[in-house]
C-alpha cells in the first residue's frame, strides 16, 4: 500500500514539473537592478475571468541580491543561504482590462538548485490587485500576453 501511494505522489509531482522546468524561457529584458526577467508562452493560461496567468523567471543580479537581502532582512525574515540566492519563479496573474497584476506564488532558489524560500498566496479573486506601472517590466509583460485596448486598434 506504501508503494502504491508513493508511486501516485511521485506520478503527481511528475505531472507538474515539466510547466515550469522543461520551459524555453524567452527574455523580458533587465530591471532596474539588472535582474533579467523571461518568460515561458507555453505556460500563458487565459481564464475566461479575463485573467491570464504567467510564469516569470528573475535571474539575479549582484546588485539585485544585495537588494532581496536587504528586504529580507528588512522585514525580518531568514536569510540563511541567501549568498547562493540565484534565480526566482514568479507566478503571476494579469487582469488585462484593468491592467493590473498580483503575485501568486514565487520561489527563490540557490545557484545550485535548492529552495531557499517558497511563498503561495491564497487570495481571493478581488484581494491584491496593484495597477501595472508605466514603463516598467510588468507594462512589457502586459504588452506581451494582453490584446491591445480597442481604443488603439484601427478603426475601419
Amino acid at each position: 500500500m506504501k508503494n502504491i501511494f508513493l508511486l501516485l505522489l511521485s506520478s503527481t509531482v511528475l505531472l507538474f514539473v515539466p510547466h515550469v522546468y522543461g520551459a524555453e524561457w524567452l527574455s523580458i529584458g533587465k530591471d532596474r537592478l539588472g535582474n533579467e526577467l523571461f518568460y515561458d508562452p507555453d505556460t500563458i493560461i487565459k481564464l475566461p475571468t479575463g485573467v491570464t496567468k504567467i510564469w516569470i523567471k528573475g535571474i539575479y543580479s549582484m546588485e539585485g541580491k544585495k537588494e532581496r537581502i536587504q528586504r529580507r532582512i528588512k522585514s525580518k525574515l531568514p536569510v540563511e543561504n541567501y549568498d547562493k540566492l540565484n534565480y526566482v519563479l514568479e507566478l503571476q496573474e494579469i487582469n488585462c482590462a484593468k491592467r493590473e497584476y498580483r503575485v501568486m506564488a514565487y520561489t527563490d532558489y540557490s545557484s545550485d538548485g535548492g529552495i531557499l524560500n517558497k511563498f503561495i498566496v491564497d487570495q481571493q479573486t478581488s484581494v491584491g490587485w496593484e495597477p501595472i506601472p508605466p514603463d516598467s517590466m510588468g507594462e512589457i509583460i502586459d504588452r506581451i500576453i494582453c490584446p491591445p485596448p480597442s481604443s488603439l486598434q484601427k478603426k475601419r
